[in-house]
Formats: C-alpha cells, sequence, structure tokens
C-alpha cells in the first residue's frame, strides 16, 4: 500500500472516488418511535413504552435513545414473568431429587430489576433520579411534608393552649 491508497476496497475503505454513504438509521420524529413499539412485548409493557416515550419526548429524547427504553421495558418484561413464577411457586421450589432449592427465577426477577432500574436512573424515569436531574423538585415528591407540617403546627398550637 502506498500514499495512504486501499490495497482492496471494502464497506469501510470504498475503492477511490466512490463517496461513502451513511444509510438512515431511523427516521425523525416520535411518530415512528412510538409506531414501533416492541410487539414481543406484553401489553402492560408495551403501554409502560409508550408512557416513557411519551414523558421523555418533552425532554429531548432522541430517536436512538428508544434502544435503551425498549432495553427497559424487556427487562421490566422479564421481571414480571419472573415475579408471576415466583408468586405461583414460591421461592423455593422441589428438585428431581426430592430436595429443595432457591426458585432460579428469584434471581432473574433480581437480575432483570436491577438492569432496569440502572436504565430508569440514566433516563430519569425514577423519582430520585428526576430529583437528581433537577426534573422535580422536592415539594413534588408527596404530601408528606404537608402533613409534617401540620403536625408541627398542632403540637405548637397544643404547646402555646398549654402554656398560656
Amino acid at each position: 500500500m502506498r500514499g495512504g491508497q486501499n490495497a482492496r476496497p471494502s464497506k469501510r475503505n470504498p475503492a477511490p472516488g466512490v463517496k461513502k454513504t451513511i444509510p438512515e438509521i431511523a427516521p425523525t420524529g416520535f411518530v415512528a418511535a412510538k409506531a414501533a413499539t416492541p410487539d414481543e412485548l406484553p401489553e402492560s409493557v408495551r403501554a409502560m413504552y409508550r408512557e416513557i416515550i411519551a414523558e421523555l419526548e418533552n425532554r429531548g429524547l432522541k430517536y436512538f435513545d428508544t434502544r435503551q427504553i425498549r432495553a427497559y421495558c424487556q427487562q421490566m418484561a422479564i421481571a414480571e414473568m419472573a415475579a408471576a413464577d415466583v408468586f405461583e411457586n414460591g421461592t423455593t421450589v422441589s428438585t428431581l431429587s426430592g430436595g429443595v432449592k432457591a426458585n432460579p427465577s428469584v434471581a432473574i426477577m433480581r437480575d432483570a430489576s436491577t438492569q432496569a432500574l440502572r436504565i430508569a436512573e440514566a433516563y430519569g424515569i425514577t423519582l430520585a433520579a428526576r430529583l437528581r436531574l433537577g426534573l422535580a423538585s422536592a415539594s413534588s415528591v408527596s404530601g408528606l411534608q404537608s402533613i409534617r407540617n401540620e403536625l408541627d403546627a398542632m403540637r405548637a398550637a397544643r404547646l402555646e393552649g398549654a402554656n398560656g
């Protein structure tokens, strides 16, 4: 090879004078992404996918991000199936030799949930992630703080009445 010329043309290194073309990987806009809801997933998880995409679309989600959302939903589907098995058969199962061992679905459920949580944290799907990313305020967490404030006010009024 001389002067940086290719010895043999290939997809990565076309022959001199041949322009490289970049194939369109994905359509633009989310109309296509919403239409491409993963068919292999249970309906409950497909609905989750559509809800997450709709929510994240407002936060600058790009088409290539939908792969991670799909992976999140796949992990959730696996966790749901494993959980159903655990609820039906328990946390232990009988072996062929008559012994008892841990139900493998427990580990599957745990692993799938862990993977789903990692993706959820990265994309702000959990409340903790939204708080960390500044996408939610602490006042929107729950009514817990308002309940605490009311209890504090009641205590202060009671103390004031007792001292007055």
